[in-house]
């Protein structure tokens, strides 16, 4: 039962120790969390916007880069229709029959092909829509189209445009894929077509000079100067369709009929801002945008030459849009070292406050024990002190009848040893006459003696006596040293 108590009283002890502990460690803790609690939020988040700055201002160069990557990338194409369909001219107005200057045209642009290694057709199209001299460039060397293979293509957008022309206009269709016999090809093909405009020495229009730029250079181009954000970024024409971008779905669309997959579609109010302004950077529900848009004549024409382009202000856009997910993920993995250490710190503060209030239990407990402990000790002093005043007291009591047992008994054996010690003088000095023996005359003289020397004794019994109960007198007298 004893030992049962016992248990009991120390899980008790225990218990109201780890309560006490809790308590100190919330009185330190949460000021100490409420102090650096927001200092870690503030440092976190302020991290997370110069991450997100950051990122904004990489998305704008690289778009930049991308930009001038493909800028000016049909600007030497336009000095190439305009001497293509001059020199076309020049040949159509020699004297020399038909299949002469067919041949001439087709060597002639073999040799240009294969001399700028660029565009994957050369060809004149008579303004009925037929093509009369084509050359195809693989990428290594170029062959001529035979008869059988020349097709008609009077009913493509780019050919009608181009029989509209006037003279020194260069048209400049869509970026979209290569088209033979009406159906897109299998292997997909990027073209670019440029037309110019080819009259006879009278002035009548007598065709249409073609050139179809090598398109996927361009992408290329892109691609590599964009790298690094690729999954974001994307090349579009004019119109919101993807030319180039992560979603291979989406691209070239409008070639397949799917009109919905363009951007003005799927992201209209975006693409009302992006089709309007040159270049930007903005956000909405869908993320950050960042854009800007390609002029592929800019730089190197001049204004009039840029004037003679058709359609006025033909350009592409590249546009970048960072997804509000993709960056909450690019921002928890730029704070997610700051966040660790934050935790960490939180630990630390968690734990040091907690061994903090460990120790300040412990201190006050020991000064509760000490306490404790010296008024035990006092509560035992007094007590000691007490049994030693009784003691002190009886000592004393035991010391002045002592002293009184002293002073009686020298009182009662001086008596007597004063008569002995008188009476043996007398016998010894012989004042009532001889003894009649020498021996006894001794036996006197050794009594008178011994008397003496135990009267001595008992006086200084008696002195010490005085000397414990304080009543010696003494007496001062002058020596001699």
């Amino acid at each position: 039962m004893a030992h049962a108590d016992a248990i009991d009283a120390d899980l008790d002890e225990r218990s109201s120790k780890t309560v006490q502990t809790l308590k100190r460690f919330l009185v330190i803790f949460l000021p100490a969390l409420l102090l650096t609690l927001p200092i870690s939020i503030y440092l976190i988040y302020n991290h997370a916007e110069t991450a997100t700055n950051t990122l904004r201002k990489d998305e704008f160069v690289t778009v930049a880069r991308g930009s001038g990557t493909v800028g000016a990338s049909l600007r030497d194409a336009v000095g190439d229709i305009r001497y293509l369909g001059a020199f076309i001219e020049r040949v159509l107005k020699e004297p020399e029959t038909d299949p002469s200057k067919t041949s001439l045209l087709a060597d002639s642009f073999r040799l240009f092909a294969d001399t700028q290694g660029v565009y994957h057709q050369v060809r004149f199209i008579d303004t009925e829509g037929y093509e009369k001299v084509r050359v195809n460039f693989d990428g290594k060397s170029s062959t001529v189209s035979p008869l059988s293979a020349l097709q008609f293509k009077g009913n493509r957008y780019y050919v009608q445009a181009g029989l509209d022309l006037k003279p020194g206009q260069v048209y400049v269709s869509r970026f979209d894929l290569n088209v033979e016999h009406g159906i897109v090809e299998k292997v997909r093909q990027p073209t670019v077509r440029l037309a110019a405009p080819v009259t006879d020495g009278a002035g009548t229009r007598t065709g249409l000079a073609v050139l179809n730029v090598e398109g996927q250079d361009i992408i290329d181009l892109f691609k590599t100067a964009t790298l690094e954000a690729e999954k974001r970024i994307t090349l579009v024409d004019q119109f919101g369709f993807i030319l180039n971008g992560e979603d291979k779905e989406k691209e070239w669309a409008f070639m397949f009929g799917r009109y919905e997959l363009s951007l003005k579609e799927l992201y209209p109010r975006a693409w009302a801002r992006i089709e309007q302004e040159g270049a930007g950077q903005f956000e909405d529900a869908a993320g950050i945008w960042t854009f800007q848009t390609v002029y592929p004549f800019e730089g190197g024409l001049s204004i009039k030459e840029r004037s003679d382009i058709v359609p006025a202000g033909y350009n592409w856009k590249i546009i970048s849009l960072i997804p509000h997910s993709d960056l909450v993920a690019y921002q928890w993995r730029t704070v997610s070292a700051s966040v660790f250490v934050s935790i960490i710190l939180l630990l630390v503060l968690t734990s040091g406050c907690w061994l903090l209030a460990r120790s300040h239990i412990a201190v006050v407990q020991h000064g509760e024990s000490l306490e404790k402990k010296v008024s035990e000790r006092t509560v035992e002093m007094r007590m000691l002190n007490q049994d030693l005043n009784k003691a002190r007291l009886k000592a004393v009591e035991g010391s002045q009848a002592k002293s009184q047992f002293l002073s009686n008994m020298s009182h009662e054996l001086r008596t007597p040893l004063n008569a002995i010690a008188g009476f043996s003088d007398i016998l010894a000095g012989e004042m009532l006459g001889p003894l009649g023996s020498d021996v006894y005359k001794g036996y006197a003289k050794d009594i008178g003696t011994s008397a003496k020397h135990l009267t001595s004794i008992i006086q200084d019994l008696i002195d010490v006596s005085q000397i414990e109960t304080d009543s010696l007198v003494l007496h001062e007298t002058e020596a001699e040293v």
